[in-house]
């Protein structure tokens, strides 16, 4: 089972890597053709869904918000996925989705870092006057899925387990108040682990919640775990 989910993240990052030194990525069928394994086109499906990302926080106190300093965080955007699905059998189906999670963001005051006491929830004696700060962190990649369908009473469960991978564009702002001067910059990371979930379809409309757990990631992502429930389309090739 590692061997397998080792190769799926290879496989994600790689088309990642591809895509994300191009313009390809703003296209996310395109990134599915580049990607897809060809098959017969009568085993294939179009998979468009829309629904909510709720993402996690999981950052630690002291990155993009300090306790005991006023701060928001906006975790629930408009997400979606588009890719196709490949019906192995009337059973079984992998799938291959560009995903977005939208947006996250996290604004507030903060102090330098050298002047915070994370374990106290509180600045240091003597520190200057909070900045203020904006971050929004927008994620967007793919993910490769199998599903396992079941029939029951005219509608068909499904169960579906697999692996994903996201680039994290993270703009950021910081106004230095004492000064009255705004510095903008910006990181880019990325974040992969697994994604399990489950839903119903009937006929070609499906409703289902997906589960991405991080498992890795760079650039100080605000959340790296998001829950999406979704309403989708998987239209017949």
């Amino acid at each position: 089972m590692s061997t397998i989910l080792a190769i799926g993240i290879l496989f994600l990052v790689a088309c990642l890597v591809y895509v994300s030194s191009t313009d390809h990525w703003r296209w996310p069928m395109l990134w599915v053709l580049l990607c897809a394994t060809p098959a017969q086109a009568s085993d294939f499906y179009l998979n468009l869904g829309v629904g909510a990302s709720m993402g996690q926080r999981t950052t630690m106190n002291g990155t993009w918000f300090q306790e005991g300093q006023p701060y928001k965080m906006t975790l629930t955007d408009l997400g979606g996925k588009v890719g196709i699905g490949y019906r192995v059998s009337p059973e079984w189906a992998l799938e291959l989705n560009a995903l977005s999670f939208g947006q996250v963001r996290s604004a507030g005051f903060a102090v330098p870092d050298e002047y915070y006491i994370p374990e106290k929830h509180r600045p240091k004696d003597g520190a200057p006057k909070p900045n203020h700060f904006d971050a929004r962190q927008r994620s967007y990649g793919g993910e490769l899925v199998a599903v396992r369908s079941f029939e029951w009473w005219g509608v068909q469960p499904f169960l579906t387990a697999g692996v994903f991978a996201t680039l994290n564009d993270m703009p950021y702002t910081i106004v230095d108040v004492p000064a009255g001067q705004t510095f903008h910059e910006q990181y880019t990371g990325y974040t992969v682990g697994i994604v399990g979930g489950g839903g119903i379809c009937w006929q070609y409309l499906c409703a289902d919640a997906s589960y991405y757990r991080g498992m890795g990631s760079s650039g100080y992502p605000i959340s790296k775990s998001f829950l999406v429930p979704m309403l989708s389309l998987k239209v017949p090739l």
